[in-house]
C-alpha cells in the first residue's frame, strides 16, 4: 500500500508543479 502512495504523491507532486509553473508564465506575461 505504501508502494502505492508514494506514487500517487508523486503524480500528485508532479501535477501541481506543472500547474504553479503555467500559472507562473501567465502572471508574469
Amino acid at each position: 500500500m505504501s508502494a502505492a502512495c508514494q506514487r500517487i504523491m508523486t503524480v500528485l507532486t508532479g501535477i501541481s508543479r506543472s500547474i504553479s509553473a503555467q500559472l507562473l508564465k501567465e502572471v508574469s506575461a
